[in-house]
C-alpha cells in the first residue's frame, strides 16, 4: 500500500495563490481592492471612496490567503476551514456592500471584475482542502 499525503495541502495552497492574485486584480470595472477600503465592508462603498494599502480590502484578502497558507503547511484542516470561512464573509460583505460601486438597474455579471471571479475560486479550492481527507490510502 502507498501513502498519498498532501492533496489537501495542494488544494490550501492553490487558495493561496488564488487570494493573492485577487488581492491585485480588478474587483469592479477597472478599480482593484487595494483603493477600496476595508471599513467599505460594513458601511459600504462609493465611487469616490479611496482608502491606503494598510486599510483596503487588498489586506484582507491577503490574510486569508496567510490562513490558507499556514493550513497548506500544517496540513491542518481547521485552518482550512478558517480560511473558508474568512474568505466567505470577505467576498459576501463585499458583494452585498459594493452596490454604491455599481449600476445595480443594469447590472450584468461582466462589471463583476476578475479578481473577484479569482477570489471565489479560491475560496472554492479552500473548500476542496477541507472536504479531502489529509491522507489517501491506495493499494498498489
Amino acid at each position: 500500500m502507498g501513502d498519498v499525503k498532501g492533496l489537501g495541502g495542494v488544494f490550501a495552497f492553490l487558495a493561496t495563490v488564488a487570494f493573492v492574485a485577487s488581492a491585485f486584480l480588478p474587483w469592479v470595472g477597472d478599480v482593484p481592492p487595494t483603493q477600496l477600503p476595508l471599513q467599505g465592508l460594513w458601511e459600504g462603498y462609493d465611487a469616490s471612496q479611496a482608502g491606503g494599502f494598510a486599510t483596503s480590502l487588498a489586506m484582507a484578502l491577503l490574510f486569508v490567503a496567510f490562513v490558507f497558507l499556514a493550513s497548506a503547511a500544517a496540513q491542518s484542516r481547521a485552518l482550512a476551514a478558517l480560511g473558508v470561512l474568512f474568505g466567505g464573509t470577505v467576498l459576501t460583505l463585499w458583494a452585498v456592500q459594493s452596490k454604491g460601486l455599481r449600476d445595480l438597474a443594469d447590472f450584468v455579471v461582466e462589471q463583476t471584475g476578475y479578481g473577484a471571479w479569482v477570489a471565489a475560486g479560491g475560496l472554492l479550492c479552500g473548500v476542496v482542502a477541507v472536504l479531502l481527507p489529509r491522507t489517501i490510502t491506495r493499494e498498489l
